[in-house]
């Protein structure tokens, strides 16, 4: 039977059940606006049904509002139409901001469940449909039983491939021989030893459907991870004054010459699996790539990598740098993909323009060429705004006091000379007096309103168009953008700069859009809290189920529990970015938001071990000085890093680089000396020198 009829077929199957259940919420909105006039005509069980805490408080309502709409102090005809005024108000206050709990009682509320895949009858458990055999998980889900279980064996090649004889699910007609003949088309879809549920083998149906249809934006995480870096190389091939040293054919033929494997393969093969990995714009897969050439993919990757940095490094060295157009060429542009990473970061930008110029130099030419390796990682991109189901609320940024406290004075300046100063003491007064009226009815927050709802509603989806903007100017793949949060993968490259990129144009107060090609300024509500960020980088190897739940749980976990302290009683929760890294197993937390200017500094001084300019081994330098001395008074810990620092920059000729590059990273390193963070209440601190000395550690890997 062919997968289509298996899936088709008309059983009692799981697919048809989608893997997590829903809730559904059915509110009667006429029996709630009932409820609230009658609640503000003295029913006080009305009121606590509405979740409204006014017990003993109703008289004080009706004197603040009597004062509020009768300047008699008598009841007047407009009174009962403000009460109504103020129903519609908290009509969509309430429904917004409790609509679960008015479920309950205004309304319904439904959970389907996901079917059982297996009953308990007789002592034993039997599965509901014949698809279903044993307890195997789905690798992927882990929440559905596998239908097919696609078994592997070893080559003798060191690799693995499918045992079609030992697998289970496969249909009984199917010929494995032709099966066998096929491998590398199947190797694209499925891996060995793969077991699948029905609705992970579904979407991998969908998946292989529209990748042959082209409708797919990336085929697998080898593209994300090559992305940018393919570019560089490329830019290389083409340069007419270096593309004969990095062209495919000349980079194929020295693979073949280091690799003895190859000796005998077709030159024409190994050049298009060259240009299959490095050239922009094509369907990259490095495992596959290898097993096509039978030799190991860590072989293929070492091997080209070599291949990359040691063509790099035979352009450039031993030739006069001043004199020799090729060399300068090669040195500049490296360079410049270095700075393209750290782009938009100040001190960094200094900082290159310093080291670049000629008669310095303040680089390490068998550092700069690795930025040509092979990149065997890339960046799982995760953001979500703090405090955004609070703004929603009416809870954030600003209490109601404050907010209508804020508006007085904001009146009070702009109608200064344009009214009677009578007339802005009365228009003050009034203000003031809608406090007293919410407050009697318990309500200290702001009211949601619908024009509330609908601009925060529109800035949230501006926001989603810029974050998936500048997830594409990065080389990335965006899987998500809804506004207040992100999922994304992204070159190991290019994370940082993203990263720092969706956390400056969150919440900006203007946002430019294009209508039949005209720039257009959209003025949107303003969001001034923060926006917390992970970064995960991850190995192509490592289970993208797994990491993913990795980077969401150090968002969660460290980034939205994290206290900074940046001395004088100046301090912020939250609004921070965790990077952490799968193999190292570190982590780093860095301030974002009063400490943004902090974070930029910090990765500028980290992104300089990618031209040599900054010792790899500054991390180890730093942890060995400060041993034991975690307790240290932050001003010893300033000296101590400083001292690393100097000892860690490269030495040239001309000048004293690393007085130069100190003296760049004074302002900072004064600030920093008072910056700390707490993870969670009561858990020991942490000082700022302190990350970035993991933080350096973390990008040597992956840049």
């Amino acid at each position: 039977m062919s997968l289509k009829k298996k899936l088709k077929k008309p059983q009692p199957i799981p697919i048809e059940v989608p893997p997590q259940g829903i809730r559904v919420y059915v509110i009667n909105i006429k029996q709630i606006y009932k409820a609230i006039l009658d609640c503000l005509n003295g029913d006080f069980n009305k009121c606590s049904d509405l979740g409204l805490q006014v017990k003993d408080r109703l008289n004080e309502f009706e004197k603040r509002l009597l004062e509020f709409v009768c300047e008699l102090n008598e009841r007047c005809r407009e009174f009962e139409e403000a009460k109504k005024d103020i129903a519609i108000t908290l009509l969509w206050h309430i429904l917004y901001t409790k609509a679960i709990e008015l479920a309950k009682r205004f309304g319904t509320t439904k959970v389907p469940s996901p079917r059982s895949f297996w009953i308990y009858s007789d002592g034993t458990l039997k599965s509901l449909t014949s698809y279903v055999g044993g307890w195997t998980p789905c690798v992927i889900c882990g929440a559905e039983p596998a239908v097919i279980k696609l078994a592997k064996k070893p080559t003798t090649a060191g690799e693995v491939t499918f045992d079609f004889r030992q697998s289970e699910g496969l249909p009984k007609d199917l010929n494995l021989e032709q099966l066998e003949e096929n491998l590398s088309a199947l190797e694209n879809v499925f891996k060995p030893g793969e077991s699948l549920g029905p609705y992970c083998l579904f979407k991998r149906t969908l998946y292989i459907v529209k990748r042959y249809r082209g409708e797919l934006d990336f085929v697998s995480t080898d593209d994300v991870a090559l992305n940018w870096k393919s570019s560089v190389v490329d830019s290389l091939a083409s340069d007419p004054d270096l593309q004969i040293a990095f062209s495919y054919a000349n980079l194929s033929s020295k693979l073949i010459s280091k690799v003895d494997e190859l000796r005998n393969v077709d030159k024409m093969h190994v050049e298009q699996v060259v240009k299959g990995i490095l050239m922009p714009i094509q369907e990259k897969d490095i495992e596959l790539s290898a097993k096509s050439l039978n030799i190991s993919t860590e072989h293929l990757v070492n091997a080209l990598s070599r291949i990359l940095i040691e063509t790099c490094i035979n352009t450039s060295i031993g030739i006069d740098y001043n004199r020799e157009p090729k060399a300068r060429k090669l040195v500049d542009e490296l360079l410049s993909y270095i700075n393209e990473i750290g782009m938009s970061l100040k001190v960094f930008e200094e900082i290159m323009n310093l080291i670049k110029k000629p008669e310095i130099r303040g680089y390490r030419l068998p550092e700069l060429c690795k930025i040509l390796e092979v990149p065997v990682t890339f960046a799982i991109l995760r953001s979500d705004a703090d405090y955004i189901g609070a703004v929603h609320k009416g809870l954030k940024p600003k209490t109601l006091n404050e907010y209508i406290n804020n508006l007085i004075a904001i009146l009070k300046n702009a109608l200064q000379g344009m009214l009677p100063s009578t007339k802005i003491a009365e228009l003050s007064d009034k203000l003031s007096k809608l406090i007293n009226i919410f407050d009697a009815l318990s309500i200290n927050e702001m009211p949601v309103t619908p024009a509330r709802t609908a601009a925060l509603s529109l800035t949230l989806v501006l926001q989603a168009i810029t974050d998936a903007k500048i997830v594409k100017e990065n080389h990335g793949i965006l899987i998500y953008s809804g506004g207040d949060d992100v999922l994304a993968l992204v070159p190991a490259q290019t994370a940082l700069k993203a990263a720092l990129k969706l956390r400056r144009d969150y919440g900006e107060d203007g946002v430019k859009v294009f209508v039949n090609t005209n720039p257009v300024e959209i003025l949107r509500m303003h969001i001034p809290l923060g926006r917390s960020i992970s970064i995960r980088f991850a190995n192509l190897k490592d289970l993208m189920n797994v990491e993913l739940v990795k980077a969401f749980e150090f968002l969660e976990g460290v980034a939205k529990e994290a206290r900074w302290s940046f001395g004088f009683d100046d301090a912020q929760e939250k609004d921070t970015i965790i990077i952490s890294d799968s193999r190292s197993g570190m982590r780093v937390v860095l301030p974002l938001g009063k400490g943004f200017a902090l974070t930029e500094a910090a990765i500028a001084l980290a992104l300089l071990v990618a031209p040599g300019t900054l010792s790899s081994g500054f991390s180890e330098d730093y942890w060995s000085m400060v041993s034991g001395m975690e307790q240290a008074p932050s001003n010893a810990l300033r000296k101590i890093f400083e001292f690393v620092l100097k000892r860690n920059v490269t030495r040239v000729e001309k000048i004293k680089l690393d007085d130069e590059i100190a003296n760049m990273l004074k302002n900072w390193l004064d600030k920093a000396q008072n910056c700390s963070v707490e993870i969670g209440k009561g858990k020991e601190r942490s000082n700022l020198f302190e990350q970035v000395a993991n933080l350096v550690a973390i990008v040597r890997r992956h840049i």
